[in-house]
Order: C-alpha cells, then sequence, then structure tokens
C-alpha cells in the first residue's frame, strides 16, 4: 500500500468544510488558478469552530495563487477550514 497525503479541494466561499476528522498533520494549502479571498483553519471536533477553538491559521486577504503555503503541524482534534471570497484551495494532509 502506497503512503502519502490525503487532500480536500475548498471552492465555495461562506462554508465550514470538514476536511479531516481525526488528529494527524497539516502538510500544506495550495492556491490553484486565480483564488482570492481567505481560509481559516482550526483543530477542533466542531464542524462549526467557535471562539474556544484552536486557530491553526488565517491564509489570505487578496489574491493567493500561485502559492503554497506549508505547515507540518500537528492536529490533535480534526481539521476544518473555513472560507471566504473566491477560493481555490487545495489542503494535504495525513
Amino acid at each position: 500500500m502506497e503512503t502519502g497525503f490525503q487532500f480536500s479541494n475548498v471552492t465555495s466561499a461562506g462554508t465550514t468544510k470538514f476536511i479531516d476528522s481525526r488528529s494527524g498533520v497539516l502538510h500544506a494549502v495550495t492556491a490553484n488558478s486565480s483564488a482570492t479571498g481567505t481560509l481559516v483553519l482550526y483543530d477542533t471536533t466542531s464542524g462549526t469552530p467557535g471562539t474556544a477553538d484552536t486557530k491553526i491559521a488565517t491564509i489570505g486577504g487578496g489574491a493567493l495563487s500561485p502559492n503554497t503555503f506549508e505547515y507540518h503541524s500537528r492536529v490533535k482534534n480534526g481539521l476544518v477550514g473555513v472560507a471566504t471570497g473566491t477560493p481555490e484551495l487545495t489542503v494535504t494532509f495525513q
């Protein structure tokens, strides 16, 4: 069996996306094509992050692409992203 990173594509603004529901590692976020907006990533077990949840990163605030943002960060609970603008992002994780 081959090992590697899993991925999730984020393309809808104003949504909360449950990327992974277990502990693991956030590898990177890649901005594809002409992505603009913001993606906020949380370490949480909740599908709706709140103020008590751990914010991992806020990516964006303007033109994002083309860029890859590497983290290699441990996630204890699960990985949730909240997107705004017109995202076209790929989140890779293990």
